[in-house]
């Protein structure tokens, strides 16, 4: 079975909320990723296509990052999701290394992600990047990635897009 990693289309949403309502416990995570597209604040949308089939989704979505008078370009990394019979062989792995390359196109220069430590760090994922930007998420799991060169600031914000808030309120 041939897997093209690529960016997902409208044609692709009915699929892409299917499986992430499979996924999930809930589908909160479908909505998140339909309200993040209709709110506009989608950058980027990537699947991982199996002759049609959709067997895996990421998205990135736009941040607010505040650093002093600096306005550093940020997006979140949430939500993942594997077909469960597609699962442990790499097509996370994948979507996020092809997305995390295609992110430096976007004027992105942090990612945030919440997740399991273990699996994010092997993509440069790091906690004390995270700890450095206040957001209601910090804590537990909260990281950060620095695309750039450039200094990390001592203390910044990060805000996740409006669409978030609604997942907070439906868990």
């Amino acid at each position: 079975m041939t897997i093209v990693i690529r960016r997902a289309s409208a044609d692709d949403r009915d699929k892409v909320f299917t499986l992430h309502a499979a996924v999930f416990p809930t589908a909160a995570e479908a909505r998140l990723v339909v309200a993040l597209e209709e709110d506009g604040d989608a950058i980027l949308s990537l699947v991982a296509d199996a002759g049609g089939e959709i067997i895996g989704h990421l998205l990135f979505s736009r941040m607010v990052a505040t650093a002093g008078a600096r306005r550093p370009g940020a997006a979140a990394l949430a939500p993942v999701a594997v077909a469960e019979a597609h699962r442990y062989r790499g097509i996370g792995t994948a979507l996020i290394d092809a997305g995390l390359a295609m992110l430096g196109e976007e004027g992105i220069d942090y990612v945030f992600v919440l997740g399991d430590p273990d699996f994010y760090e092997r993509f440069g994922f790091d906690p004390a990047v995270g700890a450095r930007f206040d957001s209601p998420y910090a804590g537990d799991g909260w990281m950060g990635l620095a695309l750039g060169d450039g200094p990390l600031p001592k203390r910044a914000e990060a805000c996740h897009a409006r669409a978030f808030t609604g997942l907070a309120e439906q868990a």
